[in-house]
């Protein structure tokens, strides 16, 4: 049954709780401007593995599996966020805007608004709703912490808030739901604050070498160097080594395979214009990690469904899309980022974009001034992984 209690008294620490603003070298998938994923983007045995954010909006599709429990903040973003039905996300969900959750799902964390809060029906939220705004809770809810709005609150029938509902202004419930306790008319809350992230700043390059084509079933080795447009055809081969490369484009057709071999220390691939991979191009690494791989470009990217990913793709003015059942191990950074649905994202931080210990966010180093220093430096590798004594 409904109570009618002021229980003031310790609702200030719900409020306004510790947070830990994050950086971009937490997030697996950031975009400036957006994010959008796919559904059942996140497989059971492989859910995404670190934060997804923006400083504008993000979406993402039902089904979803976010979070291994090993993050504080899972989604985030500068704008409002959408979550499908059924998906499953471990942390707390921080966004300036409204945020919608999907019926069925479970937030293992906390939600804090700094607009209106909507939940679908039979959701779980097992700790705090914050709002500036109105919260409205689907029927079937289940609410482990309290519900704090500087609106009003309603719920559907048969939902349950553990703790309290406090409202600046009504509070009502639906049939057969019940609250810990109810206080209305009192001060509007402060959810935690989205804090804006910085993206590193793009490099400043160019290319304008011999191109370099192979057709369908061919193979092409390159070493570090400048060159034109690499383009190959269907089921191609590509080879390139440890070391520094400039690319007007990057363009991959369907079935490739692009072995990275890393013995020597890192590769970082600067491309002037577009990246395009056909589907189920497969990236092979020998010798190191995705740690060791950057790919940094000015133009679009557009990578085909059922690409096995390895590295960081930085495209911090550009829009970025991978098709769906992409394996991205990494991290990808652009300003529009779509993620196509069933895909995996496992992070892996870069050894190049974030050089120092624990990341903070440092810039590339600038490619062109690395090519002054000529290509025999570039071929022993300008990223050299430390060796191990």
């Amino acid at each position: 049954m409904k109570k009618s209690t002021l229980l003031l008294a310790g609702l200030c620490a719900l409020s306004s709780p510790a947070f830990a603003a994050p950086i971009i070298s937490d997030f697996v998938v950031f975009g400036s401007t957006s994010v959008t994923t796919g559904s059942n983007v996140g497989a059971v045995a492989v859910p995404v593995s670190a934060a997804v954010g923006s400083n504008g909006t993000v979406s993402i599709g039902g089904g979803g599996n976010y979070g291994d429990g090993d993050d504080a903040i899972i989604l985030t973003g500068g704008g409002g966020y959408t979550g499908g039905s059924n998906a499953k996300t471990v942390g707390d969900i921080i966004f300036s805007g409204n945020v919608s959750i999907g019926g069925g799902s479970t937030v293992q964390g906390s939600v804090h608004s700094g607009g209106n809060v909507t939940t679908g029906s039979n959701a779980t939220v097992t700790q705090n709703i914050v709002a500036t705004g109105n919260v409205t809770i689907g029927g079937g809810n289940a609410i482990g912490g309290s519900v704090l709005s500087g609106g009003n609150i309603s719920t559907g029938s048969n939902a349950s808030i553990t703790g309290t509902a406090q409202a600046s202004g009504t509070v009502s419930l639906g049939g057969s739901s019940t609250a810990g306790a109810i206080v209305t008319g009192a001060p509007a809350p402060t959810p935690l604050a989205y804090v804006p992230v910085a993206m590193p700043t793009a490099s400043i390059f160019s290319a304008g070498g011999a191109d370099a084509t192979v057709g369908g079933g061919g193979a092409l080795t390159l070493g570090a160097g400048i060159y034109g447009d690499l383009t190959t055809g269907s089921n191609a081969d590509v080879n390139l080594s440890s070391g520094t490369y400039f690319f007007d484009s990057f363009k991959l057709g369907g079935g490739t395979d692009l072995t990275l071999d890393l013995s020597l220390g890192g590769i970082l691939i600067n491309i002037v214009g577009d990246l395009d991979f056909g589907s189920n191009v497969n990236v092979i690494l020998v010798g190191g990690d995705a740690s060791d791989v950057l790919f940094e470009l000015h133009g679009e990217a557009t990578v085909g469904g059922g690409t096995k990913w390895f590295g960081t793709l930085f495209a911090p003015d550009s829009e970025v899309s991978f098709g769906s059942n992409a394996r991205i191990t990494g991290a990808v950074y652009g300003d529009i980022v779509g993620i196509g649905g069933g895909s995996w994202l496992t992070h892996v931080q870069s050894d190049a974009l974030f050089p120092t210990a624990g990341g903070g966010g440092q810039e590339v180093p600038e490619p062109a001034a690395l090519a002054s220093l000529g290509f025999g430096l570039i071929a022993l590798g300008l990223f050299r992984r430390r060796r191990m004594g």
